[in-house]
């Protein structure tokens, strides 16, 4: 699934979101929203960075 055409960004954003510490060494993960919709979480999917949750509470970027 991907952002509707209207709130798709004109270029890539890229966002911090915070995540769980369960699972992972990381407290934070990186969001790229991407002008095609997609929604792309970087740094998580290994055998060892795998948080059960991210928290998108508080994200915002500009279109």
């Amino acid at each position: 699934t991907t952002l509707p055409v209207n709130a798709r960004p004109s270029t890539k954003r890229t966002l911090t979101c915070a995540c769980s510490v369960v699972n992972t060494t990381l407290s934070s993960e990186k969001l790229d929203i991407n002008s095609d919709g997609t929604l792309v979480l970087i740094g998580i999917g290994s055998s060892h960075e795998n948080p059960p949750w991210v928290s998108l509470n508080g994200t915002f970027c500009s279109l």
